[in-house]
């Protein structure tokens, strides 16, 4: 069986002593949230660690050109890095690969300012291989032949979206009442899928998605008892749920880690049921409800 690589989440760029004493592998991933650059780690030896950077400045021997992008779509240029700007996008627009003119020719996209809310959709023979929208995303295109789908990625530099969401104060959930838990409070959020208005998480791109999601209620007062937690996708189907039942007295804390297919636009949100008897207060004081995911890669 192959090793397993992780994607880390730190604030800062990786050292020489990031190594194999610190317990990473070749092949690992680190996201500097601070910077919003990516690195994978090529050699772990301990004390001289070599991480390589994919995601930020790098034009990788293609010209630069930089441009901003408002309200038109955005035609790739053979031989090119367009450093873009779309924080001034009024809805999502296109980047479209040309027809190459012969393999072996290269383009780049990368963006120097991301959005909150629209995306770049790159497309491929006017189908969409992905988006980016975050600041320093970069992908790299080569051509393999010169039909108009004769492109493929050289350079994958899609930073990966990590959002996490909670509530630190009760919050009281009536009985045998499917309640949507309250997470009005930001953790991280490196990608704008935050809405803690309406106590959810938007998918941005389409891809795999680990979620997770925890909540606690106070010690129960009432007989025996269920309690319920979901995570749900477009408030109807379930992406995880997980049950406990048992006396009162007890204190019952669920925690839920799922894997699944996600779409851009949908949205997660977090439930809670018990049947106590009577209302019950979230249990805060340890730890706090939360809801987050984080955006895998193959």
């Amino acid at each position: 069986m192959a090793n397993r690589t992780f994607i880390y989440l730190k604030t800062s760029a990786p050292t020489v002593n990031d190594d194999t004493n610190a317990g990473y592998k070749v092949g690992d991933e680190w996201l500097d949230t601070t910077n919003n650059l990516m690195y994978k780690a090529k050699n772990v030896t301990a004390g001289a660690a070599v991480w390589a950077e994919f995601g930020g400045d790098t034009s990788g021997g293609l010209t630069v050109a930089d441009a901003s992008v408002t309200t038109g779509n955005v035609t790739g240029v053979e031989g090119t890095l367009h450093n873009l700007d779309v924080s001034g996008m009024t809805a999502d627009r296109d980047f479209n690969l040309p027809t190459p003119t012969a393999a072996g020719k290269r383009i780049g996209v990368r963006l120097s300012v991301g959005d909150a809310t629209y995306a770049l959709l790159l497309k491929i023979d006017a189908v969409e291989w992905s988006r980016i929208f975050i600041t320093g995303e970069i992908v790299i295109f080569v051509s393999t032949g010169t039909g108009a789908a004769n492109w493929a990625i050289e350079q994958d530099g899609r930073i990966p979206c990590t959002t996490k969401i909670q509530n630190t104060g009760a919050q009281a959930i009536a009985n045998s009442t499917l309640t949507v838990v309250t997470l009005d409070e930001l953790d991280f959020d490196n990608a704008s899928c935050a809405d803690t208005g309406n106590n959810r998480i938007t998918i941005r791109r389409t891809n795999r998605y680990l979620a997770a999601g925890g909540v606690a209620l106070d010690t129960l007062a009432g007989n025996a008892y269920r309690v319920l937690c979901r995570i749900r996708i477009n408030n109807a189907t379930y992406l995880v749920a997980s049950e406990i039942s048992g006396l009162s007295g007890c204190l019952p804390h669920l925690d839920l880690v799922g894997l699944d297919e996600l779409t851009a636009t949908q949205v997660l949100n977090l439930y809670v049921f018990h049947n106590s008897g009577s209302s019950e207060d979230t249990y805060v004081t340890l730890t706090p409800s939360h809801l987050e995911i984080m955006e895998i890669f193959s």
